[in-house]
C-alpha cells in the first residue's frame, strides 16, 4: 500500500466494507480520518437533497428518444447503396474468385530446355526458371554483386546485363510457352 489509501478505499472504510489493512491504517492516521469525515459529510449532504421529481425530466427523456429514433430512420442514400448492393456484390465476387482459384491451380511457365549438360541457374531460388530469375539477375548485376560463373549464359566470360537479357529471352515467348534451346 502507498502512504495513504485511495479515496475509493476510504469510502469502503466509511461504509464498513474495507479490508483489514485499510482499517488499521485509517485507525492510526489522522489525515485519513479527516478524509473519511469529509466523505461522511458529503454523503450526508447528498442524502439531505430533495428527491427529484421524475416528471421534471420526462420532456428531456422524450426529446432524447425522439432524436435517437430520428437518426435511425434517416439513412444516407450512399449507406443504403453500400449495404443493399455493393456488399452482396463484393461477397459474390469473392466467392467466384475463390472458386476459380481453387478449381484452377496456378501453373508456372513451361520449363526451358537447356544445352546438354548445362543447368541454368534458379537465380531467385523459387524452384522455377522464369522471368523473375532474369529480373533478379539484372538487379544483382546492377548492384555490382559478384555472381557465380554458372550465370554466364552467353559464355562471354563475365556475368552482366547481356546474361540477364539472354535468360529473359529464353523464358519468355510470344506464343505463350518457353522456347526450346
Amino acid at each position: 500500500m502507498s502512504d495513504h489509501p485511495e479515496t475509493v478505499e476510504l469510502e469502503l472504510y466509511r461504509t464498513g466494507e474495507a479490508d483489514v489493512d485499510v482499517c488499521q491504517h485509517v485507525a492510526a492516521c489522522a489525515v485519513c480520518q479527516e478524509q473519511v469525515a469529509r466523505l461522511d459529510s458529503l454523503a450526508g449532504s447528498l442524502n439531505d437533497l430533495p428527491a427529484s421529481d421524475p416528471a421534471l425530466f420526462a420532456d428531456v427523456d422524450r426529446a432524447v428518444l425522439a432524436a435517437i429514433a430520428g437518426t435511425s430512420e434517416r439513412r444516407s442514400p450512399f449507406l443504403v447503396l453500400v449495404r443493399r448492393r455493393l456488399i452482396p456484390a463484393a461477397a459474390a465476387a469473392l466467392v467466384l474468385l475463390g472458386t476459380f482459384w481453387v478449381l484452377n491451380p496456378r501453373t508456372g511457365p513451361a520449363p526451358v530446355a537447356n544445352a546438354p549438360g548445362r543447368a541454368e541457374p534458379d537465380v531467385n531460388g523459387d524452384g522455377r526458371l522464369d522471368i523473375l530469375d532474369a529480373l533478379a539477375m539484372a538487379q544483382a548485376v546492377e548492384r555490382g554483386r559478384r555472381l557465380a560463373p554458372a550465370w554466364d549464359l552467353n559464355d562471354d566470360g563475365r556475368v552482366d546485363t547481356k546474361d540477364a537479357n539472354t535468360l529473359a529471352q529464353r523464358v519468355v515467348s510470344v506464343s505463350g510457352g518457353g522456347t526450346e534451346g
